[in-house]
């Protein structure tokens, strides 16, 4: 295996995103994920699911800011609602 290059992301923070080449690489046909050079179809649809799953993953985290920030209005309007007594 040949280390052909990392580029750098700005989401790699734990790991790289290394490319690397197998060269003299021997294996049953069975064993392979598709035929060869057939990877970059592969992980073409792998990118698609990551790509849904950061979209999810990011609704979810702005439906939850929205409802956090809804509620703590809400807390803070029923807060300045309530009446008030001067302190004598």
């Amino acid at each position: 295996m040949v280390h052909l290059r990392s580029p750098k992301f700005m989401h790699n923070f734990a790991f790289d995103h290394a490319e690397v080449r197998f060269e003299d690489l021997m294996l049953d046909e069975d064993k392979m994920l598709g035929g060869v050079g057939q990877g970059f179809e592969l992980t073409k649809r792998w990118f698609v699911e990551a790509r849904l799953q950061i979209a999810c993953h990011t609704l979810g985290g702005a439906t939850r800011a929205l409802r956090l920030l809804t509620n703590l209005r809400m807390s803070v309007f029923s807060l300045a609602a309530q009446p008030r007594f001067p302190i004598n």
